[in-house]
């Protein structure tokens, strides 16, 4: 998806489509970009947590002696 620079105008964005100017394509292009970032930082998030957790268990393991 590529990023456009839309205008203080209503709907008219530079070298556009008519495509481009509907109002529930600019919505949906926007959603798939949110869900995109929510997707990789919840990608992020699992990795940390799971660094974490194993970090978490060698210590348990060191002090179980």
């Amino acid at each position: 998806m590529t990023h456009k620079s839309y205008s203080s105008g209503f709907g008219s964005v530079p070298n556009s489509t008519p495509k481009d100017n509907d109002p529930m394509v600019r919505i949906a292009d926007a959603l798939e970009e949110i869900l995109r970032l929510v997707k990789a930082d919840q990608e992020k998030y699992t990795a940390r947590e799971a660094r974490e957790m194993l970090q978490t268990d060698e210590l348990s393991k060191e002090w179980k002696v």
